[in-house]
């Protein structure tokens, strides 16, 4: 517990190395204790919604991203008898392109 009564939830918190694949096979570690609490160090980590790997790729983010966006695509299919193409179009490009724009909102640390 710290000074000011905050208790890292060792649930939800994650822990990465970040670093080019060889600078990650050097490392040795699969834990880190941290304020009494031991952490599992992860190969990704979720922070405000980005997905990010060790080695910065993106490529588990990409994979989760286009999953969400195909299931808002399927989505407007089910109802694909009401919306003429011209309203569905918008509808689908607003879905897509507002999980991918999420990405721009992340300060940087």
């Amino acid at each position: 517990m710290c000074a000011n009564r905050l208790k890292l939830n060792q649930n939800k918190t994650q822990f990465i190395w970040l670093g080019t694949r060889h600078q990650l096979s050097k490392l040795w570690l699969q834990t880190i204790t941290l304020g009494g609490v031991n952490i599992k160090i992860s190969t990704e980590a979720m922070y405000l919604g980005v997905l990010l790997d060790s080695a910065l790729t993106f490529a588990f983010h990409v994979r989760c991203l286009s999953g969400k966006c195909f299931y808002h695509v399927r989505q407007v299919n089910t109802v694909r008898k009401s919306p003429t193409e011209d309203t569905a179009t918008p509808m689908v490009q607003g879905f897509v392109k507002s999980r991918v724009d999420y990405c721009n909102s992340v300060p940087t640390v």
